[in-house]
């Protein structure tokens, strides 16, 4: 399946759910599920943690869909709920620390 085509589809499925038909969440995971475990790999570095993120990733995106106001912006919405959980799971286990400055703010590894 291209892109195009499975992004049209996602972007349905989405709106499904976003209409709190949750009979779509399963085909969403399947067609987001890539997209989120490199997110939340990226970050963490770590397999067996990256699982376990995926999992809470996907109860918040299950649990706050209806917060989403369009659904083409699924991706960006749901890769920041990967990266959060990813940078609070480093961060309560001390493996990152948060320096903000003017410009921003910045995580620093830990070690």
């Amino acid at each position: 399946m291209d892109y195009k085509k499975k992004d049209e589809e996602l972007f349905g499925l989405v709106q499904q759910m976003i209409d709190r038909d949750f009979s779509a969440f399963e085909r969403v995971y399947e067609l987001s599920v890539k997209y989120i475990y490199k997110i939340i790999n990226d970050v963490v570095k770590d397999h067996h943690a990256t699982e376990d993120l995926m999992q809470d990733t996907y109860i918040a995106i299950y649990n706050n869909i209806s917060g989403l106001q369009n659904n083409r912006g699924f991706y960006s919405w749901a890769g920041r709920i990967a990266t959060n959980n990813a940078l609070n799971y480093l961060r309560k286990n001390n493996r990152i620390t948060l320096v903000g400055n003017d410009e921003g703010i910045f995580f620093r590894l830990n070690g």
